[in-house]
């Protein structure tokens, strides 16, 4: 209608009018192309509040496999403290020089300590938490979305982007050590199954008979021990870096 509007005009030389009917023209695009960018802005931010709150869920639900995995490996800590104890061997190793620390500051001397001593009436209960391996596996769903679509630039705050990486690289740098506990995990049963002692079912007193037999068992009880030491660690420097990140992603809500 305006185009035929504007034709008229030019018609009847009728300059004024055709000057007001271009102006309406060009307000009319500017106002929707501003209505149309609102409308983007808006879904972008809704759609960064989303996936702050998701980014929120995942590492809470890491929180949560954080505390199993540390909770399994005490436990293991503990029983091959008590099964050295009682086959009167050395205890296991309290520190491990580490050159160039790793997952938080320390002087090179790692320090490792059981929880509680275990104790149980369940005369497989020891070989049971021997047995009992959790790994850490981060949730990365809403992370893997971010990177895939590229919607990572929704995220308006530079540092929360930069930490979001910055925990996500961390995750896979502790599941690629979580690799070499695993298989320090599956030696030591395999040296298990040479005794005849299975996964589950065995008792405590066949536990200390085999390391009493065999310097290769003891030696990997102790190697356990010590993966298990760093796998605690791992764990906390990984919780640490949750927390301050949930904060963030808080924060930028």
């Amino acid at each position: 209608m305006i185009l035929r509007r504007v034709i008229e005009h030019f018609r009847k030389q009728e300059w004024t009018a055709i000057a007001i009917d271009f102006v309406i023209v060009v307000a009319g695009v500017f106002v929707g192309l501003q209505v149309s960018n609102w409308n983007a802005a808006r879904d972008d931010r809704v759609k960064e509040a989303t996936y702050l709150a998701q980014l929120v869920d995942d590492l809470n639900a890491d929180l949560a496999s954080i505390d199993r995995v540390n909770n399994a490996a005490g436990r293991r800590m503990s029983v091959i403290a008590l099964v050295l104890e009682r086959a009167e061997l050395a205890p296991p190793p309290a520190t491990f020089h580490f050159q160039n620390c790793a997952f938080e500051p320390c002087s090179g001397v790692l320090t490792f300590e059981a929880e509680a001593p275990f104790s149980s009436d369940d005369p497989s209960a020891a070989n049971d938490m021997l047995t009992d391996l959790r790994q850490y596996n981060p949730v990365r769903h809403t992370y893997d979305a971010l990177i895939s679509t590229g919607d990572i630039g929704l995220l308006r705050d530079s540092v929360v982007r930069r930490n979001i990486q910055a925990y996500y690289a961390n995750a896979s740098a502790v599941e690629t050590f979580e690799q070499k506990v695993m298989t320090v995990f599956h030696d030591l049963g395999d040296t298990r199954h040479e005794f005849g002692i299975a996964v589950g079912g065995s008792s405590l007193d066949d536990l200390v008979a085999a390391a009493k037999a065999s310097p290769k068992f003891a030696a990997q009880l102790r190697s356990h021990w010590v993966h298990s030491g760093f796998q605690i660690r791992s764990m906390n420097h990984a919780r640490e870096i949750a927390k301050d990140l949930i904060a963030d992603l808080e924060a930028a809500k």
